[in-house]
């Protein structure tokens, strides 16, 4: 299942990350759990007509099951199941697309609950333009990231209804179990998700460099142009995410690199290079130095000038910066490391 979708070719491109269509993922975790479901389910079955068929079926609990009462409940189980397998197929979107990387965050999604309509619904990840629009909730990691929330926020309360409306009823031993068993685990699994993201929004949040207007200050006093491109945790709304830069034939691309999923990923930065139309493609995010040559473009990660932790690297993160001197469509980059504490 794992293996279904993976490129031979992506694997043996330099800097690239192998990875599986999310697509066929989310197609065969959906039909693992409905070959499961159907197999257990016809399992009970058998069982319960076995002990019907040598009445060992115990009198009680088929009068509790007989009661008409109990059929309102049933069709609200199965709507509950459907809905916590589509918040299922949606979370394999979400693991095929590392669109959890995006926004590590709950409830904010950057600084609104709701993403941008430009974000959750863009042009890019469209063939026909507006035609074909709904190929973002497949797609685009945003949306496919917030269809997830939506629905796993659903599937809490639907299940937590369930078990209230179940307190009114009078149900076999084990249903009651099932039904309590249900709520905890969903519970659980909420509160560690909960958890797990507030977590790393709190970590990023004390290691980050500020980004303040006396910085940009500062920048402006040294440098005779200063662009600046919105990251996933600034504090200025008013920020671009990307920008292109003209410089004599070149157009260079400058975003955060948090768009880039999965992480740094080649194919992924030439996609965007593409739609930005840059010949040379400046990101960040990951705190590393990169830079590589792919498909006729040139991708460079400055790193980080202060050396900050990144999540995404075990290795220890050195302290960088890059200066590019370009001289007509000739591009020649300069590498500045703290090394032993000498810049090298």
């Amino acid at each position: 299942m794992v293996k279904s979708g993976l490129s031979e070719e992506l694997m043996s491109t330099p800097g690239a990350v192998p990875r599986v269509s999310h697509h066929r993922l989310a197609a065969h975790l959906g039909s693992a759990f409905i070959l499961y479901s159907g197999m257990f389910l016809t399992g009970l079955q058998i069982l319960r007509d076995s002990k019907i068929a040598y009445d060992t079926f115990p009198k009680e609990i088929a009068k509790i099951l007989a009661n008409p009462s109990l059929n309102r409940f049933r069709r609200l189980a199965i709507c509950t199941a459907v809905l916590i397998f589509l918040t299922s197929m949606s979370g394999a979107l979400v693991a095929g697309l590392d669109a959890g990387l995006i926004y590590n965050e709950f409830p904010y999604m950057g600084k609104n609950i709701i993403p941008s309509k430009s974000e959750l619904f863009s042009k890019s990840y469209t063939k026909f333009g507006e035609r074909d629009l709904w190929r973002n909730f497949f797609d685009n990691p945003t949306t496919v990231q917030f269809d997830h929330r939506v629905l796993a926020m659903t599937t809490l309360c639907a299940i937590t209804a369930l078990w209230l409306y179940s307190r009114r009823l009078t149900l076999p031993p084990k249903a009651r179990l099932a039904i309590n068993f249900v709520l905890g685990k969903d519970s659980d699994q909420n509160i560690i998700w909960f958890s797990d993201m507030n977590l790393n929004r709190l970590i990023a949040k004390l290691i980050k460099f500020e980004a303040t207007n006396q910085t940009f200050d500062y920048l402006r006093t040294i440098a005779a142009d200063v662009h600046v491109v919105k990251g996933d945790y600034d504090e200025f709304p008013n920020l671009p995410l990307s920008k292109i830069i003209t410089h004599g034939p070149l157009r260079i691309g400058v975003l955060h690199g948090h768009q880039v999923i999965p992480v740094g990923d080649a194919e992924s930065l030439s996609i965007i290079a593409r739609q930005m139309d840059a010949d040379i493609l400046l990101t960040g995010h990951t705190h590393r130095f990169e830079a590589i040559e792919y498909e006729g473009k040139f991708f460079v990660n400055p790193g980080s000038a202060t050396g900050a932790y990144s999540g995404f690297s075990t290795e220890d993160i050195k302290p960088s910066f890059v200066l590019m001197d370009i001289q007509g469509s000739v591009v020649v980059t300069y590498v500045y490391r703290l090394v032993d504490g000498d810049v090298k």
